[in-house]
């Protein structure tokens, strides 16, 4: 960085880390702009530094956070599927792709209404207008296509996830596969 600092280069935000006077290391956002007389030649240079340390420990716990929450998702039995509020798919456990036969890569960011039977619409259409007035719900009963068109009796269960503002993103539901319970 501090190279091309000499040699004129504006630095917009390079990253790097310092130590305080009594040891610490600190995490740092560097920028630098140099300044020239009125001949064109360099004579000095403006250098800002942000301790971004505490950020970058958010940044951490934050990863770590979404880490555990996949891990989580992933190691449930019963099939989940995440919807941003539009109805598209944000994400389902392996749990949904061994039930219903489809795998995440090819239905991420699409709709998932071919995969609910035309006579179930009634109680889908009641759970996604609960879901975005923020509401819960759990057990409704119904019915959903896998891949292969062979419809799997389901209770779901679901609720939405907001955003800093409280406002509606996105939706998580939870189904589980009550065929032998049918029978």
């Amino acid at each position: 960085g501090l190279r091309r600092m000499l040699h004129g280069e504006k630095i917009l935000s390079l990253e790097t880390r310092r130590f305080t006077s009594d040891g610490k290391i600190l995490d740092i956002q560097l920028s630098s702009s140099t300044y020239k007389n009125h001949q064109g030649r360099l004579i000095g240079s403006i250098v800002i530094y942000r301790d971004v340390t505490e950020k970058k420990k958010i940044e951490e716990k934050l990863l770590e956070s979404e880490e555990r929450y996949r891990s989580a998702m992933e190691a449930v039995a019963d099939p989940i599927i995440v919807y941003d509020n539009e109805g598209r798919v944000t994400y389902f456990n392996p749990a949904f792709s061994r039930v219903f036969k489809w795998s995440l890569a090819e239905r991420i960011n699409k709709k998932m209404d071919d995969f609910v039977p035309e006579e179930n619409w009634p109680e889908t259409k009641t759970m996604i207008d609960m879901v975005l007035a923020g509401q819960f719900f759990s057990g409704i009963e119904t019915a959903r296509y896998d891949r292969d068109g062979n419809i799997i009796p389901v209770s779901i269960s679901g609720s939405s996830y907001k955003d800093k503002d409280n406002q509606v993103i996105g939706s998580v539901i939870s189904l589980q596969d009550i065929s032998e319970r049918k029978q």
